[in-house]
């Protein structure tokens, strides 16, 4: 059966691909294994803008892969509502 779909906007039915800046090397990436410094260095912007974007969006892709599979926490939900309201926002 089927899960109905309540908000779509706020819902993914497949998984996102985590961007390559996120990962040590190239056993982890393929075992998919993100490292938990090289997440922070890049959301801190350490290897770049254009980086850090791409991560953000990894990052609102997966709530909304996880909503989607009814396992998000309340934290959880209220970022992803957050960053589905500044992304109407700022269209």
């Amino acid at each position: 059966m089927k899960k109905k779909i309540f908000y779509e906007e706020y819902m993914q039915r497949s998984r996102p691909k985590a961007p390559d800046s996120i990962y040590s090397n190239t056993a982890n990436k393929i075992l998919g294994r993100v490292s938990p410094s090289l997440f922070l260095y890049v959301a801190a912007g350490g290897k770049g803008r254009i980086e850090q974007k791409n991560l953000y969006e990894y990052e609102e892709q997966r709530l909304k892969h996880m909503c989607y599979k009814r396992k998000l926490k309340k934290e959880e939900w209220k970022r992803l509502y957050r960053m589905c309201r500044n992304g109407r926002r700022n269209r």
